[in-house]
Parts: C-alpha cells; structure tokens; sequence
C-alpha cells in the first residue's frame, strides 16, 4: 500500500507542537513520519505540499479570506523548504494537497490526513487524532463518502470561510441525509438551498459545491460524479 500524507497538517503540527529551536521542529516532523512509516509498513510514502495558487479563489474570492492577513507561525517556510528539499515533497499547483491526495487515491493506497474534507474519498484512511497515540486506520465506503461531501455541502465550512446553509449544523445534516442513496441525498441537499434561496438557490449550491469537492483522477469537479 502507498501513503499519500498531507505534509501541510504536519508541518504546522510540528511547528505549533514544538517550542525549541529549528532542528527541534525538524526531529518532530521527522517523528511523525517515521511514526506514520512504522505503523503502516508503506510500499512507497508520498509527501504533499499545497502551493500558493488555488482554484478555488477563482471560484469565490472569499475562500479562506479569514486566514489571509495572520502570519505565519516560525520557521514555517524553513520546514516547508526542507520538506521539498530534504523529504522530497511535491507541491500542488492550483490546488490544495487535498486534492493531489484526492487523484492519487486508488485501492492500493492510503490517504494519511486530519482534514475532514479527505472524508468524502472513499478507501484507506489513516486519521491523525489530537493525541497521536490514537491515531487510526479506516475505510470509508462509497457510501459514507459521498454522505460526508453532502453533509458538509449542507453545513458548509467556517473553518474554510464557506458559507453552506444558515441554521445547518451536524446534528441537521446528518438527520436529514442518513440512509439516503446518492440520488437521495443529492435532491435533499438541492431540496434545502430551494427552500432557503428560491428561485436562486443553484448559484449558491454549485459554488460551495465546488469548494468543498475533492478532485479525483476521473474528476475535477462534482458534476463530473453525479
């Protein structure tokens, strides 16, 4: 099995987890990997690095705007800089590495991640938890997949500065697409922007639609899927 590991959830860990020098941070990173490799036993470990452009700024200038003006924690671009040059990192080009986790999933492969959005991938799925000693390997079926992208398409994302549907949180999404069928749920969702925006409901859809999808090999965006 080849691990596909979003670095960038890593690198602030690291960061944010130590207080000592640079080196220090760097032994943390390497901890975590090394961690991640003795756990799974990988045939191949790929590291991902999102890069400074997205799509999804063109899809809607607001996307992640709250993070635009905070600054970096320190030694942030160092780490990244020897992830690339030291680990052999990719970095994503418009895209988040989320996405690059996204087209290299496949049934041989795992992809290692905090991010929740990774959810809506089905297969392997090696979850990092605040503590690292709970860490766990999972499998989400199509099933559970497509329910976390329709889930979050309802909810939206604070987090990510998507806005998704007023008064809709967990507790609402889930009770409303619960043993749904794909079909089922897609007309839910579309049923409950109707109700909230009429007449305009599809521009609002489609745009968190798109911000919210995970590309894959055989899809840059949502429509391609349902």
């Amino acid at each position: 099995m080849v691990v596909n590991t979003d670095l960038d959830c890593l690198i602030y860990r690291s960061l944010y987890g130590c207080k000592g020098d640079f080196i220090q941070t760097v032994e943390l990173l390497d901890g975590f990997l090394h961690s991640i490799n003795e756990k799974l036993s990988p045939s191949d470990h790929k590291l991902i690095l999102s890069g400074a452009t997205n799509f999804r700024n063109e899809v809607d200038p607001n996307y992640k705007i709250s993070r635009k003006d905070k600054p970096k924690p320190r030694y942030y671009k160092a780490l990244r800089e020897y992830a690339i040059h030291e680990l052999g990192a990719f970095v994503t080009v418009d895209k988040e590495a989320d996405d690059e986790l996204g087209i290299l999933q496949n049934s041989d492969t795992c992809a290692a991640s905090i991010d929740k959005d990774i959810l809506q991938l089905p297969g392997y799925h090696y979850r990092f938890k605040r503590n690292w000693e709970d860490n766990e390997l999972v499998y989400v079926t199509e099933d559970e997949a497509w329910f976390n992208f329709f889930k979050q398409v309802a909810m939206g994302d604070g987090v990510d500065d998507i806005a998704g549907l007023k008064g809709i949180g967990v507790a609402k999404a889930t009770k409303a697409l619960q043993d749904k069928t794909k079909e089922e749920m897609l007309e839910t969702v579309q049923g409950m922007y109707k109700k909230q925006f009429g007449d305009d409901w599809f521009k609002p859809f489609d745009i968190t639609c798109r911000l919210i999808f995970i590309q894959r090999s055989n899809a840059q965006n949502y429509f391609d899927l349902i």
